[in-house]
Protein backbone atom coordinates (compact mmCIF):
# COMPACT_ATOMS: atom_id res chain seq x y z
CA UNK A 1 0.00 0.00 0.00
CA UNK A 2 1.60 3.39 -0.64
CA UNK A 3 1.75 5.66 2.42
CA UNK A 4 2.00 9.23 0.21
CA UNK A 5 -1.57 8.52 -1.27
CA UNK A 6 -2.52 9.10 1.87
CA UNK A 7 -1.14 11.85 3.44
CA UNK A 8 -3.56 14.34 1.98
CA UNK A 9 -6.80 12.70 3.43
CA UNK A 10 -4.88 12.44 7.11
CA UNK A 11 -4.57 16.51 6.71
CA UNK A 12 -8.09 16.28 5.29
CA UNK A 13 -8.99 14.35 8.74
CA UNK A 14 -7.10 17.16 10.70
CA UNK A 15 -9.55 19.72 9.34
CA UNK A 16 -12.38 17.48 10.75
CA UNK A 17 -10.62 17.14 14.05
CA UNK A 18 -10.40 20.81 14.52
CA UNK A 19 -13.88 21.53 13.38
CA UNK A 20 -15.14 19.24 15.39
CA UNK A 21 -13.33 21.00 18.41
CA UNK A 22 -14.30 23.79 17.04
CA UNK A 23 -17.64 22.89 17.31
CA UNK A 24 -17.64 21.99 20.69
CA UNK A 25 -15.92 25.21 21.70
CA UNK A 26 -18.97 26.78 19.75
CA UNK A 27 -21.83 25.10 21.76
CA UNK A 28 -20.04 26.30 24.80
CA UNK A 29 -20.14 29.91 24.36
CA UNK A 30 -16.24 29.70 23.93
CA UNK A 31 -15.66 32.03 20.27
CA UNK A 32 -12.36 32.79 20.66
CA UNK A 33 -11.81 28.82 20.88
CA UNK A 34 -13.89 27.81 18.32
CA UNK A 35 -11.95 30.56 16.28
CA UNK A 36 -8.43 29.19 17.07
CA UNK A 37 -9.60 25.43 15.77
CA UNK A 38 -11.63 27.08 12.63
CA UNK A 39 -8.35 29.25 11.48
CA UNK A 40 -6.40 25.41 12.05
CA UNK A 41 -8.97 23.40 10.53
CA UNK A 42 -9.24 26.21 7.05
CA UNK A 43 -5.19 25.38 7.09
CA UNK A 44 -5.53 22.21 6.85
CA UNK A 45 -8.19 22.48 3.85
CA UNK A 46 -5.51 24.49 2.14
CA UNK A 47 -2.35 22.31 2.92
CA UNK A 48 -4.30 19.11 1.86
CA UNK A 49 -5.21 20.19 -1.83
CA UNK A 50 -1.36 21.79 -1.84
CA UNK A 51 0.21 18.80 -0.54
CA UNK A 52 -2.21 16.33 -2.88
CA UNK A 53 -0.86 18.49 -6.20
CA UNK A 54 3.06 17.90 -5.21
CA UNK A 55 2.94 14.46 -4.80
CA UNK A 56 0.73 14.20 -7.48
CA UNK A 57 -2.17 12.18 -6.04
CA UNK A 58 -5.50 12.97 -6.30
CA UNK A 59 -9.08 10.68 -6.40
CA UNK A 60 -12.59 10.41 -5.92
CA UNK A 61 -12.17 9.46 -2.26
CA UNK A 62 -10.19 12.86 -1.03
CA UNK A 63 -12.52 14.74 -3.33
CA UNK A 64 -15.48 13.57 -1.23
CA UNK A 65 -13.85 13.83 2.61
CA UNK A 66 -12.42 17.52 2.00
CA UNK A 67 -16.07 18.29 1.08
CA UNK A 68 -17.33 16.57 4.39
CA UNK A 69 -14.68 17.92 6.45
CA UNK A 70 -15.52 21.79 5.21
CA UNK A 71 -19.03 20.67 6.34
CA UNK A 72 -18.05 20.68 9.74
CA UNK A 73 -15.36 23.10 10.05
CA UNK A 74 -17.12 25.66 7.85
CA UNK A 75 -20.23 24.84 7.70
CA UNK A 76 -21.98 23.22 11.36
CA UNK A 77 -19.42 25.92 12.98
CA UNK A 78 -20.69 28.81 11.69
CA UNK A 79 -24.22 28.33 11.94
CA UNK A 80 -23.71 27.26 15.89
CA UNK A 81 -22.16 30.61 16.25
CA UNK A 82 -24.73 32.57 14.53
CA UNK A 83 -27.46 30.58 16.46
CA UNK A 84 -26.02 31.35 19.73
CA UNK A 85 -25.29 35.21 19.13
CA UNK A 86 -29.19 35.83 17.78
CA UNK A 87 -30.06 33.71 20.58
CA UNK A 88 -27.51 36.34 23.06
CA UNK A 89 -29.18 38.85 21.32
CA UNK A 90 -32.65 37.55 21.98
CA UNK A 91 -32.69 36.75 25.28
CA UNK A 92 -30.85 37.36 28.79
CA UNK A 93 -27.75 35.91 29.34
CA UNK A 94 -28.67 33.95 32.24
CA UNK A 95 -31.81 32.17 30.62
CA UNK A 96 -31.55 28.53 30.22
CA UNK A 97 -30.86 26.76 26.87
CA UNK A 98 -34.58 25.76 26.60
CA UNK A 99 -36.06 29.00 27.57
CA UNK A 100 -34.05 30.91 24.88
CA UNK A 101 -34.45 28.79 21.83
CA UNK A 102 -36.77 30.54 19.25
CA UNK A 103 -37.25 30.52 15.81
CA UNK A 104 -35.21 33.47 15.04
CA UNK A 105 -32.16 32.00 16.69
CA UNK A 106 -32.98 28.78 14.31
CA UNK A 107 -32.60 31.14 11.51
CA UNK A 108 -28.71 31.52 12.10
CA UNK A 109 -28.19 27.66 10.88
CA UNK A 110 -29.38 28.26 7.45
CA UNK A 111 -25.35 28.89 7.35
CA UNK A 112 -25.23 25.21 7.75
CA UNK A 113 -27.49 24.40 5.16
CA UNK A 114 -26.54 27.31 3.12
CA UNK A 115 -23.25 26.08 3.57
CA UNK A 116 -24.05 21.96 2.86
CA UNK A 117 -26.06 22.97 -0.59
CA UNK A 118 -23.01 24.54 -1.77
CA UNK A 119 -20.53 21.95 -0.81
CA UNK A 120 -22.16 19.46 -2.69
CA UNK A 121 -22.48 21.41 -5.95
CA UNK A 122 -19.22 22.16 -5.84
CA UNK A 123 -18.16 17.96 -6.06
CA UNK A 124 -20.16 18.43 -9.39
CA UNK A 125 -19.14 21.64 -10.69
CA UNK A 126 -16.63 21.32 -13.34
CA UNK A 127 -16.09 25.55 -13.85
CA UNK A 128 -14.80 25.60 -10.75
CA UNK A 129 -11.31 24.47 -11.34
CA UNK A 130 -8.97 27.72 -11.40
CA UNK A 131 -11.95 30.30 -10.13
CA UNK A 132 -14.84 30.23 -7.44
CA UNK A 133 -18.83 30.55 -8.42
CA UNK A 134 -20.08 31.98 -5.30
CA UNK A 135 -18.45 32.72 -1.91
CA UNK A 136 -16.16 29.68 -0.40
CA UNK A 137 -17.69 28.51 2.65
CA UNK A 138 -14.06 29.18 4.18
CA UNK A 139 -14.78 32.63 3.88
CA UNK A 140 -17.98 32.82 5.14
CA UNK A 141 -16.93 30.55 8.09
CA UNK A 142 -13.84 33.34 9.18
CA UNK A 143 -16.13 36.04 8.58
CA UNK A 144 -19.22 34.90 10.83
CA UNK A 145 -16.99 33.46 13.75
CA UNK A 146 -14.74 36.91 13.73
CA UNK A 147 -18.02 38.61 14.59
CA UNK A 148 -18.34 37.29 18.55
CA UNK A 149 -14.71 38.29 18.87
CA UNK A 150 -15.16 41.41 17.38
CA UNK A 151 -18.06 42.20 19.62
CA UNK A 152 -15.75 41.01 22.61
CA UNK A 153 -12.89 43.25 21.70
CA UNK A 154 -13.49 45.95 19.51
CA UNK A 155 -14.49 49.53 21.73
CA UNK A 156 -15.87 50.68 18.44
CA UNK A 157 -19.44 51.61 20.02
CA UNK A 158 -21.21 51.85 16.21
CA UNK A 159 -19.19 48.13 15.74
CA UNK A 160 -21.10 46.46 19.24
CA UNK A 161 -24.26 48.44 18.45
CA UNK A 162 -24.24 46.50 14.85
CA UNK A 163 -23.19 42.93 16.20
CA UNK A 164 -25.79 43.12 18.75
CA UNK A 165 -28.78 43.79 16.54
CA UNK A 166 -30.38 41.26 15.95
CA UNK A 167 -32.10 42.24 12.42
CA UNK A 168 -28.48 42.84 11.42
CA UNK A 169 -27.57 39.41 12.03
CA UNK A 170 -30.29 37.36 10.64
CA UNK A 171 -29.69 39.83 7.67
CA UNK A 172 -25.64 38.66 7.27
CA UNK A 173 -27.21 35.30 7.78
CA UNK A 174 -29.04 35.08 4.57
CA UNK A 175 -27.09 37.45 2.40
CA UNK A 176 -24.22 34.90 3.20
CA UNK A 177 -26.50 31.91 2.76
CA UNK A 178 -27.39 33.54 -1.18
CA UNK A 179 -23.70 34.27 -1.81
CA UNK A 180 -22.29 31.01 -1.39
CA UNK A 181 -24.58 29.56 -3.74
CA UNK A 182 -25.20 32.60 -6.29
CA UNK A 183 -24.04 32.19 -9.72
CA UNK A 184 -21.27 35.00 -9.20
CA UNK A 185 -18.05 34.50 -10.51
CA UNK A 186 -15.36 35.45 -8.14
CA UNK A 187 -12.04 36.65 -8.85
CA UNK A 188 -8.95 34.38 -8.34
CA UNK A 189 -5.31 34.86 -8.05
CA UNK A 190 -4.15 32.30 -9.68
CA UNK A 191 -3.46 32.25 -13.27
CA UNK A 192 -2.74 28.62 -15.08
CA UNK A 193 -0.34 29.28 -17.35
CA UNK A 194 -0.05 25.96 -18.94
CA UNK A 195 -3.94 26.16 -20.12
CA UNK A 196 -3.51 29.30 -21.17
CA UNK A 197 -0.70 28.16 -23.54
CA UNK A 198 -2.62 25.17 -24.98
CA UNK A 199 -5.67 27.63 -25.18
CA UNK A 200 -3.64 29.86 -27.37
CA UNK A 201 -2.24 27.08 -29.45
CA UNK A 202 -5.40 25.72 -30.17
CA UNK A 203 -6.79 29.03 -31.26
CA UNK A 204 -3.85 29.23 -33.38
CA UNK A 205 -4.91 25.72 -35.11
CA UNK A 206 -8.61 26.78 -35.37
CA UNK A 207 -7.81 29.70 -36.91
CA UNK A 208 -4.90 29.04 -39.17
CA UNK A 209 -4.88 25.18 -39.47
CA UNK A 210 -1.68 25.02 -38.36
CA UNK A 211 -0.51 25.17 -34.26
CA UNK A 212 2.94 25.08 -35.28
CA UNK A 213 2.73 28.33 -36.31
CA UNK A 214 3.25 29.61 -32.31
CA UNK A 215 6.95 28.65 -32.58
CA UNK A 216 7.29 29.05 -29.08
CA UNK A 217 5.61 30.83 -25.53
CA UNK A 218 7.97 32.12 -22.91
CA UNK A 219 8.59 35.08 -20.57
CA UNK A 220 4.99 36.80 -21.00
CA UNK A 221 6.24 36.73 -24.85
CA UNK A 222 4.61 34.77 -27.83
CA UNK A 223 7.28 34.04 -30.88
CA UNK A 224 5.64 33.38 -34.08
CA UNK A 225 7.19 31.01 -36.85
CA UNK A 226 8.03 33.68 -39.66
CA UNK A 227 9.24 30.82 -42.30
CA UNK A 228 5.78 28.81 -41.69
CA UNK A 229 4.06 31.88 -42.03
CA UNK A 230 5.49 32.47 -44.97
CA UNK A 231 5.11 29.22 -46.66
CA UNK A 232 2.01 29.54 -46.02
CA UNK A 233 1.58 32.39 -47.89
CA UNK A 234 0.42 34.47 -44.37
CA UNK A 235 0.51 38.15 -43.63
CA UNK A 236 2.39 38.22 -40.76
CA UNK A 237 0.75 41.35 -39.51
CA UNK A 238 -2.61 39.81 -39.76
CA UNK A 239 -2.14 36.45 -37.87
CA UNK A 240 -0.40 38.78 -35.01
CA UNK A 241 -2.70 41.05 -34.69
CA UNK A 242 -5.41 38.11 -34.79
CA UNK A 243 -3.32 36.16 -31.53
CA UNK A 244 -3.05 39.18 -30.32
CA UNK A 245 -6.63 39.79 -30.44
CA UNK A 246 -7.34 36.50 -28.79
CA UNK A 247 -4.76 37.11 -26.04
CA UNK A 248 -6.46 40.52 -24.95
CA UNK A 249 -9.62 38.93 -24.43
CA UNK A 250 -8.32 36.16 -22.39
CA UNK A 251 -9.17 36.44 -18.92
CA UNK A 252 -6.93 37.87 -16.47
CA UNK A 253 -4.93 39.25 -19.24
CA UNK A 254 -4.36 42.66 -18.57
CA UNK A 255 -2.13 45.00 -21.71
CA UNK A 256 -0.96 42.79 -24.88
CA UNK A 257 1.29 44.80 -27.50
CA UNK A 258 2.78 43.62 -30.58
CA UNK A 259 6.78 43.90 -31.59
CA UNK A 260 5.98 46.64 -33.93
CA UNK A 261 3.63 48.74 -31.50
CA UNK A 262 6.69 48.37 -28.87
CA UNK A 263 9.00 49.45 -31.70
CA UNK A 264 7.26 51.93 -33.24
CA UNK A 265 5.28 53.38 -30.35
CA UNK A 266 6.07 55.61 -28.02
CA UNK A 267 4.66 54.94 -24.04
CA UNK A 268 5.15 57.93 -21.45
CA UNK A 269 3.51 56.17 -18.56
CA UNK A 270 1.93 52.92 -17.32
CA UNK A 271 2.54 49.46 -18.15
CA UNK A 272 3.15 50.02 -21.50
CA UNK A 273 6.16 52.04 -20.72
CA UNK A 274 7.34 49.29 -18.38
CA UNK A 275 6.93 47.01 -21.82
CA UNK A 276 9.01 49.43 -24.11
CA UNK A 277 11.67 49.77 -21.46
CA UNK A 278 11.99 46.25 -21.19
CA UNK A 279 11.96 45.74 -25.28
CA UNK A 280 14.85 44.24 -27.36
CA UNK A 281 14.13 44.46 -31.25
CA UNK A 282 16.01 41.25 -32.07
CA UNK A 283 14.91 39.16 -28.85
CA UNK A 284 11.56 40.65 -27.55
CA UNK A 285 8.99 38.17 -29.06
CA UNK A 286 6.19 38.90 -31.88
CA UNK A 287 3.72 39.58 -28.56
CA UNK A 288 4.08 40.88 -25.49
CA UNK A 289 1.46 40.67 -22.55
CA UNK A 290 0.99 41.24 -18.73
CA UNK A 291 -1.41 39.36 -16.29
CA UNK A 292 -3.87 41.78 -14.67
CA UNK A 293 -3.19 43.59 -11.03
CA UNK A 294 -2.47 40.76 -8.49
CA UNK A 295 -2.60 38.20 -10.28
CA UNK A 296 0.29 35.65 -9.94
CA UNK A 297 1.63 32.90 -12.62
CA UNK A 298 1.62 29.50 -9.77
CA UNK A 299 4.11 26.92 -11.47
CA UNK A 300 4.39 23.65 -9.55
CA UNK A 301 7.70 24.70 -8.01
CA UNK A 302 6.56 28.23 -7.02
CA UNK A 303 5.27 31.58 -8.40
CA UNK A 304 7.15 34.20 -10.73
CA UNK A 305 8.31 37.29 -8.87
CA UNK A 306 8.05 39.34 -11.91
CA UNK A 307 5.48 41.85 -12.15
CA UNK A 308 4.85 45.50 -13.90
CA UNK A 309 2.73 46.18 -10.80
CA UNK A 310 4.38 48.63 -7.98
CA UNK A 311 2.35 46.59 -5.28
CA UNK A 312 3.45 43.43 -6.23
CA UNK A 313 7.36 44.30 -6.82
CA UNK A 314 7.84 47.10 -3.92
CA UNK A 315 11.15 45.97 -2.49
CA UNK A 316 13.91 48.01 -0.90
CA UNK A 317 16.37 49.74 -2.36
CA UNK A 318 19.67 50.04 -0.38
CA UNK A 319 23.47 52.28 -1.47
CA UNK A 320 25.97 51.68 0.72
CA UNK A 321 29.50 52.80 1.40
CA UNK A 322 31.98 56.11 0.89
CA UNK A 323 30.26 59.37 0.16
CA UNK A 324 26.58 57.96 1.02
CA UNK A 325 24.32 59.85 3.30
CA UNK A 326 22.92 58.37 6.46
CA UNK A 327 19.36 58.08 6.05
CA UNK A 328 15.90 56.79 4.20
CA UNK A 329 13.49 58.24 2.02
CA UNK A 330 10.11 57.71 0.73
CA UNK A 331 10.71 58.65 -2.44
CA UNK A 332 9.72 56.83 -5.28
CA UNK A 333 12.86 55.10 -7.22
CA UNK A 334 12.86 52.70 -10.57
CA UNK A 335 15.30 50.39 -11.28
CA UNK A 336 15.96 52.71 -14.13
CA UNK A 337 17.38 54.89 -11.32
CA UNK A 338 20.19 53.00 -10.27
CA UNK A 339 22.46 52.99 -13.45
CA UNK A 340 23.11 56.41 -13.24
CA UNK A 341 23.23 57.00 -9.74
CA UNK A 342 25.98 54.34 -9.78
CA UNK A 343 27.74 56.31 -12.72
CA UNK A 344 27.90 59.51 -10.53
CA UNK A 345 29.41 57.29 -7.52
CA UNK A 346 32.15 55.71 -9.67
CA UNK A 347 32.14 58.94 -11.37
CA UNK A 348 31.83 57.73 -14.94
CA UNK A 349 29.69 59.52 -17.89
CA UNK A 350 25.82 59.02 -17.76
CA UNK A 351 23.92 57.87 -21.13
CA UNK A 352 21.76 60.08 -22.62
CA UNK A 353 19.53 57.42 -23.44
CA UNK A 354 19.35 56.26 -20.25
CA UNK A 355 15.72 56.73 -18.85
CA UNK A 356 16.17 56.91 -15.02
CA UNK A 357 17.12 59.78 -13.06
CA UNK A 358 20.63 60.47 -10.35
CA UNK A 359 19.14 59.65 -6.48
CA UNK A 360 20.60 63.06 -5.54
CA UNK A 361 19.73 62.04 -1.96
CA UNK A 362 21.38 59.37 -2.10
CA UNK A 363 24.63 61.81 -2.02
CA UNK A 364 26.24 63.32 1.04
CA UNK A 365 26.08 67.64 0.52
Amino acid sequence: MKIKKHIPNLLTLGNLFCGTIAAIFAVESNFTGAALFVVIGIFFDFLDGFVARLLKVSGDLGTQLDSLADMVTSGVVPGIVMFKLIQYNLFDSSSSFEESISVFSLIGLLLTLGACYRLAKFNLDTRQTDSFIGLPTPAMCLFVVSLPLILEYSEIEFVQNLISNTYFLIGVTIALTYLMNAEIPLFSLKFKEASFKIDVKEFAFDRYRNAKIIQRMAGNMVYLNDELIQNMNLNKAKVTASIKKYIKEYKRIGSVRTHAELASMTFETGVDLYLQNGFHPKYSGDITYTLDPGVVIYAKKGSSHGSHFSPDSHVPLIFYGAGIKQGNTITKTNPTDIAPTLSVLLGLPTQPQWKGRILDEVFEK
